[in-house]
């Protein structure tokens, strides 16, 4: 009788540690409250959900226990790491960021964690998972790539990045044997403007043909850029010499309407062809926008670019 008095006695006071355990890890869970930390069972359903969870989350405790977590962590890429949870993950752990939406119709930017809940024995038991909201931060990344990548004034990318798309481009086109069109072109008496107007007006001129610019060509397909000054330079990829020239026309006709006939575009484009270089090509495309200027500019000339053979 003694002994099962003992061991009745041990039992409860084991099993008052195990309540105050549960209870002192959900205090430590919860105060975590800038941190997302929630755990779920092998078949993705969520078991725990702290304070930080509803923050970041937007759903309160009751109503995410018991769902399925790509239900609460919606995001395409997610959605993809829980699948495949079951299958070939036991030890590993995965980190990611990835583009979440939340329940209140807001989305961010979030550091993934997920780590298998690994017990005494050797079972899948499930998976713990932390977010951590790293918004601003890809924010402030994305800026300052951009702002490597584009000029100030006009907002059209920049020379440099000129350069490294058109190397892609290049090889993309003699990869796959697509064609592709460049444009060099210029603004017809911009110095004159420059002069009359002032380099405040010159400036606010230029900020205006690049929102041109940018509305003329197509979308995510085309790429404008600010050579220097008053030169700009089109990577129009998939386009033939008399689609780009289409293309370029249009632009000359809305700026010269937009100004009114005092500033006008001349315009040279050249045709990719495989075994150029780049300086050839961008050389070819360049004589072509000096064959407008001698002919009186507020024109485009076009031509298949042509290959020095020469050693």
């Amino acid at each position: 009788m003694a002994s099962q008095i003992a061991l009745a006695w041990r039992n409860a006071r084991l099993f008052e540690q195990i309540r105050k355990s549960k209870i002192y890890l959900e205090l430590v869970l919860n105060a975590a409250d800038d941190t997302s930390i929630l755990s779920i069972d092998p078949e993705g359903r969520i078991i725990t959900f702290n304070s930080g969870s509803e923050t970041l989350l937007g759903l309160t405790a009751s109503e995410a226990i018991g769902r399925f977590v790509h239900e609460v962590i919606v995001s395409r890429r997610t959605r993809a790491i829980f699948n495949m949870l079951g299958k070939n993950l036991r030890r590993d752990c995965i980190e990611e960021e990835v583009r979440i939406s939340s329940s209140k119709n807001r989305s961010f930017w979030a550091r993934i964690v997920i780590r298998p809940i690994e017990p005494a024995v050797d079972l899948n038991v499930g998976f713990l998972i932390l977010l951590t909201d790293v918004t601003q931060r890809v924010r402030l990344e994305r800026k300052l790539k951009q702002l490597t990548l584009t000029d100030d004034l006009t907002g059209l990318y920049n020379q440099r990045h000129f350069f490294q798309q058109l190397r892609r481009e290049m090889e993309r086109s003699s990869r796959r044997g697509t064609r592709f069109s460049l444009c060099i072109f210029d603004l017809d008496r911009f110095k004159h403007y420059n002069d009359t107007h002032g380099h405040l007006a010159g400036d606010r001129l230029l900020k205006a043909i690049g929102k041109r610019v940018s509305s003329e060509i197509r979308a995510r397909v085309d790429a404008a850029f600010r050579y220097g000054g008053d030169e700009f330079v089109l990577i129009l990829p998939d386009t033939e010499l008399a689609q780009a020239a289409s293309l370029v026309d249009r632009l000359r006709a809305a700026v010269r309407r937009e100004f009114e006939g005092t500033i006008g575009i001349s315009a040279g484009i050249a045709e990719y062809r495989e075994g150029m270089s780049e300086k050839e090509f961008i050389e070819s495309a360049d004589q072509l926008l000096y064959e407008a200027k001698r002919q009186g500019g507020n024109r485009v000339i076009y031509r298949l670019a042509r290959i020095n053979t020469q050693a």
